[in-house]
């Protein structure tokens, strides 16, 4: 097998093993493209979204979640914890089982 092959091998294996999650956001939509992802959490930080509108979640076109933004207190303290800063922690996060 020639160097460019192995290459080739190589990237399509990786490509086949490993999880993969594209995210874009316009207005108080979220749409992500995933591959080999059961489940995943989605944080919502402050200033983002439009407070009185739902925010709409899709996964690879479906529709999985659409509600208000619901920032809580506890959520944001884990955060912060997790992170450190009071700027980036999150205060609300959306929970998806694919």
């Amino acid at each position: 097998m020639t160097a460019k092959g192995r290459r080739k091998a190589l990237h399509d294996h990786i490509r086949a093993h490993t999880a993969l999650i594209e995210a874009s956001v316009q207005g108080n939509a979220i749409d992500l493209k995933t591959r080999m992802v059961r489940r995943l959490v989605v944080g919502l930080p402050f200033d983002t979204f439009d407070e009185k509108k739902p925010i709409l979640i899709k996964i690879n076109g479906r529709q999985k979640s659409k509600r208000l933004f619901q920032p809580q207190i506890k959520t944001y303290l884990n955060s912060l914890a997790r992170c450190g800063d009071p700027w980036l922690a999150i205060p609300d996060e959306i929970r998806i089982s694919n």
